[in-house]
């Protein structure tokens, strides 16, 4: 199992996967060719081999965007990418058969290394699903008390240098 660059022919594996893992915060396909064609830098393919080939098993996208906005809306495309010394996670998605492997791991050191070439002081997210427990114990923390997609979210951000 390994993370590889997310190319445009994998989006339609991309949305399957969104289907399973965010069936509460779901995003049209659009959104997924979107931010692979604005920042393909920040998008990932978790990937394993198999006899009928390589079969995807989770997903990364992050980009750039200032953490004095409020993130994408659900479904909303990016014409253009703001600049920012904040790079945000949009969304990781690890099917259940391919957690507990340290892909999730591997996915945020990919993450920490992207955002340190990229020159971005900080990551922030939006945590889902109780997903704020597994951030914490990354070093994230909750930044203000907004939900930006509804009850149970909250941002959440990394400064560099805290791991």
């Amino acid at each position: 199992m390994q993370w590889r660059a997310m190319r445009p022919d994998d989006v339609d594996s991309v949305d399957a996967i969104a289907a399973v893992v965010h069936v509460n915060f779901p995003e049209p396909k659009a959104v997924f060719a979107n931010r692979q064609a604005q920042y393909p830098d920040g998008c990932m393919i978790l990937e394993q081999a198999g006899d009928d080939g390589p079969r995807a098993l989770g997903y990364m996208i992050a980009h750039p965007w200032p953490m004095e906005c409020e993130p994408p809306a659900l479904g909303a495309l990016v014409d253009q990418m703001p600049d920012s010394d904040a790079l945000y996670l949009h969304d990781v998605a690890i099917l259940a058969d391919a957690r507990g492997s340290g892909a999730g791991g591997a996915a945020l050191r990919h993450l920490m290394d992207l955002a340190r070439r990229g020159g971005f002081s900080r990551i922030w997210l939006t945590a889902v699903d109780g997903a704020d427990r597994y951030w914490a114990q990354k070093a994230f923390h909750r930044v203000g008390d907004d939900a930006p997609y509804g009850e149970g979210t909250m941002v959440m951000e990394y400064i560099l240098g805290d791991m």
